[in-house]
């Protein structure tokens, strides 16, 4: 297995940073790309980037080194020090010493890591009894041609994606299968409306599924954000060996997660003992136009994370129908496919290998929707904008103010 760690220096001043060659460590060999050792460069000019990347050399092993470099016309240097252990955490620092300058630095958590370092200078100013320039605004006539431009634009390396947001590079799979979508789950918890109440069950007897008969079930009236969904579960439980959530400690809470446009166009939740005809794996499904999500019982217990993922889900069906155009759903129409295409066009695939699965943008808007509110508000907010700008801009739109504890 390799370890590795990928380093940008951006040098956000007005001077040159040179590499001081004799303070240059390395635990582990360079990285080689076309036959060339990716080793530190010798000089960053202002507003650039420099990178380089180290690996480890043998098994059992990881990679750490140092790197100084000095700040041209100054008695400043930052040191730049990063690792990728065999065993323990990635770790990084930017130490700046002397005047002037500040230093940062990040890591990703991963195999190949990749780690950014910043040094920041503000301008020099005049030194005493130098002359003043003008304050006025230069004109035209006193202006080079080829003037630079005011304000440098610095050059910036690829983005590092935090760690607690590489599922949204790669989005395979749901909570309960792998601990990144445990943790990202955990972030529509702070979706929950105050304002959840339930009342009492009542008796009754409904379909669980219409090829069934009528069967004892325990009726719910959910109240939150001034609306009341009624909720259903089979009186004697879920069949043996399997496993439904409860209504008021895990389905009810799941509900408060939707935004209102899902709250209004929905009435009902059936907890049902029987699979989807066609399809036995399907967790939850939902009829819009008879405004009822189902929920299927399971072989285990499941998270409260993998409830309210399961719901907000189903929440965007719910408004995709209420959306629609005469009887074209939203995601049919031409807007969302135009923004499934806008963003392929920049080099996006879908928002998940299940949104992906029909092929007719049903799943990739109810998945788009989900990864909205897993989202906004949050530190992921700028990697899902900056995959998905364009079915990100209409989910801005259709659900600004709609959840109960965002903006």
């Amino acid at each position: 297995m390799t370890l590795s760690v990928k380093c940008y220096l951006l040098n956000v001043s007005d001077y040159t940073l040179t590499l001081h060659a004799p303070s240059l460590q390395l635990n582990g060999k360079w990285s080689v790309n076309g036959g060339t050792a990716l080793a530190p460069p010798a000089t960053i000019a202002p507003w650039e980037y420099g990178q380089w990347q180290s690996e480890n050399d043998g098994l059992w092993q990881g990679t750490n080194g140092n790197a100084v470099y000095i700040v041209e016309g100054t008695n400043a240097s930052i040191n730049c020090y990063w690792t990728n252990p065999a065993a323990g955490a990635n770790d990084c620092s930017a130490t700046v010493n002397g005047t002037p300058g500040d230093g940062t630095a990040t890591i990703s958590h991963r195999d190949d890591a990749q780690a950014s370092f910043t040094y920041t200078a503000k301008a020099q100013q005049p030194a005493p009894g130098a002359p003043v320039p003008s304050q006025g605004q230069p004109s035209a006539d006193t202006l080079p041609l080829n003037a630079p431009p005011e304000k440098p634009t610095l050059g910036a390396p690829p983005e590092i994606t935090p760690d607690e947001c590489q599922y949204l590079l790669d989005w395979d799979s749901e909570p309960d299968t792998l601990p990144k979508y445990d943790e990202a789950a955990k972030n529509l918890a702070r979706l929950r409306a105050s304002d959840l109440s339930v009342l009492d069950p009542v008796n009754t007897k409904i379909k669980f599924r219409e090829d069934e008969p009528p069967e004892d079930a325990h009726q719910y009236q959910v109240k939150v954000r001034g609306r009341t969904i009624t909720v259903y579960e089979p009186a004697n439980g879920a069949p043996a060996k399997q496993w439904l959530p409860g209504v008021k400690d895990m389905v009810a809470p799941a509900l408060s997660c939707l935004p209102t446009s899902a709250l209004d166009g929905l009435e009902k939740v059936i907890l049902t003992p029987y699979p989807l005809i066609g399809f036995p794996t399907a967790v939850a499904w939902t009829l819009a136009s008879l405004k009822t999500i189902y929920y299927c019982c399971r072989d285990r217990a499941h998270l409260q994370g993998d409830i309210d993922w399961a719901i907000v889900h189903e929440g965007g069906h719910i408004v995709s129908h209420a959306l629609r155009t005469g009887d074209i759903e939203f995601h049919a129409g031409p807007a969302w496919k135009k923004a499934m295409d806008d963003d392929r066009a920049i080099g996006t695939s879908g928002v998940s290998q299940y949104g992906d699965s029909d092929g007719k943008g049903q799943e990739d808007y109810a998945e788009s929707a989900l990864m909205y509110a897993l989202t906004v508000d949050t530190k992921c907010e700028r990697t899902a904008r900056k995959r998905f700008p364009n079915r990100y801009a209409i989910l801005e739109k259709q659900y600004a103010g709609q959840f109960a504890q965002t903006k």
